[in-house]
């Protein structure tokens, strides 16, 4: 559920160092609170689209980052 996959989101990207990468499965149709917050995360300055395959879909970091 939505709460789960932010709660998840909230407590990784403050580690996650300009540059990194997050990546989520099941970014697809059936699971809409996967694709609720990838959305909202690439609504976001400090992150950007990489690459979308299947259910996969990654995201990285910016290198000017320094938010979580």
């Amino acid at each position: 559920d939505y709460t789960s996959v932010r709660g998840d989101v909230e407590r990784y990207t403050p580690r996650l160092v300009p540059g990194g990468f997050l990546v989520f499965h099941d970014y697809a149709d059936y699971f809409p609170d996967v694709q609720r917050c990838v959305n909202e995360l690439l609504m976001r300055p400090d992150f950007e689209f990489v690459a979308h395959e299947g259910n996969l879909i990654a995201l990285r970091r910016c290198l000017a980052s320094t938010g979580a």
